[in-house]
């Protein structure tokens, strides 16, 4: 993508970009006729490029591109203009008329797009996987496979296909700030979180009002609510994706390892989150989402939005319920994870850890070389984590139940 290799990070109205640490601004010079100029004036004009190069800070680069075919300016423009995004808040904008209705209108379409594109990708990987990479283990258990030649992707007769969400806490929670610091209480307007969003929540008092409302698995918050529905709409719009030779796709909540990589991708969001911060794991709470009751209320709040398909949203829980075996911690433990699945959750992902032991690994892993932990769908030795991995398990630690 252009936006890998020129990382244009903002443009203003008076035409000056910002890459990186370094801001780039064009000027357009129209023809000055150097060739038929005479010697003075040639002079002139080489002494006058020369001053304004020395003007320039020795840290700074210059460029000259010389246009000499005559071009269509309209056609030239749209060309190389860059194209509006096209994401929910960008297109709201477009409308001038703002509300939280709207913008739910406006992701539900984007959504609708998303889940659509995946399929025809699903579908094309599909009808090529057994030219590419037959399933050569798999082939030996599937009716058809040996007897007629075919790869298991050419004979199976169930085909479901788990497509999977991710970020849910991160939407349910930037609806709810919307819906509370804007529609309710007018603490900010939608021009304010345009500009907010723009500048990457510069302002750190506005990003401290969108971040401060209630959180999904706070229990009964607007943000509770607002995962209740995204969850509906996302399992109704997965089911009547229509796809070919009866495959089908089963809906769920889960990132897998890929939260951080895709939290790179994605800019501010209304929640305070701030550009290539990560995303929320799975169908799990933003970080410090509560202080009291935290591992009951995320366990409660998950099991509230599973898809009901078969597909899964995982209870991804790293905690120290600090209680003793004498204590009955392990029965304690045993009875939030029957409560779990008594509510209707699907999985658990479980670390029963230390707090301080993970904190001293964090900060030097050398002193803890033997401590495992369950990092998302696999399980790693902790010294051996990314430090970026490393800060997804302490930010979804918790303390006591």
């Amino acid at each position: 993508k252009v936006q890998d290799v020129i990382p244009v990070q903002r443009i203003w109205n008076d035409g000056i970009f910002k890459t990186g640490k370094k801001y780039s601004k064009t000027f357009k010079f129209t023809d000055i006729n150097y060739q038929t100029s005479s010697r003075e004036d040639k002079e002139s004009m080489f002494l006058k490029y020369s001053q304004l190069l020395n003007s320039f800070d020795s840290e700074a680069t210059t460029k000259i591109t010389i246009n000499n075919k005559k071009l269509n300016r309209a056609e030239f423009e749209r060309t190389v203009k860059l194209r509006i995004q096209g994401d929910d808040l960008e297109e709201l904008r477009e409308e001038k008329i703002y509300s939280l209705k709207r913008l739910y209108e406006l992701y539900l379409k984007h959504l609708k797009i998303a889940i659509d594109v995946t399929a025809q990708g699903v579908e094309h990987h599909l009808n090529y996987i057994h030219k590419v990479t037959p399933e050569l283990i798999v082939d030996l258990i599937f009716h058809h496979s040996i007897e007629e030649g075919l790869d298991a992707s050419q004979c199976a007769e169930l085909y479901t296909i788990g497509l999977d969400g991710a970020g849910l806490a991160v939407v349910a929670d930037s609806f709810a700030a919307i819906e509370e610091r804007i529609e309710k209480e007018k603490l900010v307007t939608w021009n304010e979180l345009f500009a907010a969003i723009d500048d990457n929540f510069a302002n750190e008092r506005l990003r401290a009002i969108m971040q401060n409302t209630p959180k999904y698995c706070n229990g009964g918050s607007a943000a509770d609510r607002w995962a209740s529905e995204l969850t509906e709409s996302w399992t109704k719009l997965v089911l009547a994706q229509k796809m070919s030779q009866g495959r089908r796709f089963v809906p769920g909540w889960f990132s897998w390892a890929r939260s951080i990589e895709y939290g790179q991708t994605v800019g501010a969001t209304p929640n305070g989150r701030r550009r290539g911060e990560p995303l929320s794991h799975g169908a799990n709470p933003n970080p410090k989402f509560r202080t009291d009751g935290a591992v009951t209320a995320q366990s409660t709040g998950i099991a509230s939005v599973q898809c009901g398909y078969g597909n899964t949203a995982p209870l991804q829980l790293e905690f120290d319920p600090k209680l003793a075996a004498d204590e009955k911690g392990v029965d304690v433990v045993t009875s939030l994870i029957k409560t779990h699945f008594d509510l209707g959750g699907t999985l658990i992902n479980i670390n029963v850890l230390d707090g301080q032991k993970l904190l001293e690994a964090h900060e030097n892993p050398d002193l803890h070389p033997d401590l495992v932990v369950r990092v998302t769908g696999f399980t790693a030795y902790f010294a051996n984590l990314s430090p970026d991995f490393r800060q997804l398990v302490v930010d979804r630690f918790l303390e006591g139940i």
